[in-house]
């Protein structure tokens, strides 16, 4: 599935994220992880291969306890992200709406239309549900330019869309008692052309429900990205504003994962950092969840700043060194060097 100036009328956003972390030495403790390694991306492709094969199965109870347990427990993987987006994620996993002859496959709708039957009082499927349609419909659209969509896949892009984010409305009762219903809302808000007014007030009402759920910043960011509806500092304000919403065990953590969500998309702005507060942001992280996985993107966050303090810092913490994230490796070696390390760390096998 696809996805993965805005100005905030909020007073003491600022206050609050300084608030934050003068009380860092007093947090409660985070959301739990639960993992069977320190793997990161072994654990996310476990959650998804087993949410695959539910849906082999046609498992449709076991789905709906696998979804409750991460939505309930809001458990984490070993770097800190909820486990419950995976799980979505799996669904097309085991379902793939793109086949590889890049088709566009619409099995995994009527799957969770069936699903949905089963189940009526589940939110799980209505969500399921809205994703898919979401992708089929951006199957069809493809990645091209805008110029370059035929009339009929753009009618049917945005036909699926509204009836995602229509589904979505009509069960929001049931489907928003699960964070992804506004991660998913917010991801179709580009879709289907969302005013900087309609989205602001999504996002309130998603940080005053589930305030901890980065899925939906992450989508949101996309959002404020300039190619689509944002100006220079939206995504700035974005991550003061999740982290400023997130519980006290957070700390600032947020600013830092949003940051993050963009690098991902290939759309980091460094200009558009402030890397005082992104460097609070990641202790934060570091503190709650001292994994490898961060620290090593942690430690290409900071050379792409020219810190080799932060750099040296984070490498320290790093048990396991791949080229996660890394343009290439010349960048990765050149962090390396900037760090005061040798040119080829030691890797495990």
């Amino acid at each position: 599935m696809r996805r993965i100036s805005f100005l905030f009328a909020l007073i003491g956003l600022c206050a609050s994220l300084s608030s934050a972390s003068a009380q860092r030495m007093a947090l409660p403790a985070p959301d739990k992880v639960e993992a069977s390694t320190n793997d990161e991306i072994a654990e996310r492709t476990a959650i998804m291969d087993a949410t695959a094969r539910a849906v082999a199965r046609r498992d449709y109870v076991g789905l709906g306890s696998m979804a409750r347990h991460f939505r309930e427990t809001r458990v984490r993987t070993p770097s800190g992200t909820w486990k419950l987006p995976y799980f979505y994620y799996g669904l097309e996993h085991g379902l793939p709406i793109k086949a590889r002859d890049d088709s566009c496959r619409d099995e995994l709708i009527a799957f969770d239309r069936a699903w949905l039957k089963a189940s009526p009082k589940d939110p799980a499927p209505i969500i399921a549900l809205a994703m898919a349609l979401q992708g089929y419909g951006e199957c069809l659209r493809g990645d091209g330019f805008a110029g370059t969509v035929t009339p009929e896949h753009r009618a049917a892009f945005q036909r699926n869309a509204q009836t995602a984010y229509g589904i979505l409305g009509k069960n929001k009762a049931l489907a928003s008692t699960d964070p992804q219903f506004y991660a998913v809302s917010a991801d179709l808000a580009i879709d289907l052309g969302f005013d900087r007014e309609r989205m602001k007030a999504l996002l309130e009402e998603a940080a005053g429900r589930y305030p901890t759920y980065y899925g939906t910043y992450l989508q949101a960011a996309r959002y404020y990205l300039p190619q689509w509806y944002g100006q220079r500092f939206d995504i700035d304000r974005l991550a003061r504003f999740a982290a400023a919403h997130t519980d006290p065990a957070e700390g600032g953590s947020a600013y830092a994962r949003v940051l993050w969500s963009t690098d991902d998309c290939h759309c980091f702005n460094i200009a558009e950092v402030n890397w005082e507060m992104m460097k609070r942001s990641m202790a934060d992280i570091m503190r709650a969840y001292p994994n490898s996985w961060n620290a090593q993107a942690f430690a290409r966050f900071s050379c792409r700043l020219a810190d080799a303090q932060e750099a040296r810092k984070y490498y320290a913490q790093v048990m396991r060194d791949t080229n996660y994230g890394w343009k290439n490796e010349q960048e990765h070696t050149a962090c390396r060097r900037l760090a005061g390390l040798p040119p080829t760390p030691a890797r495990e096998p």
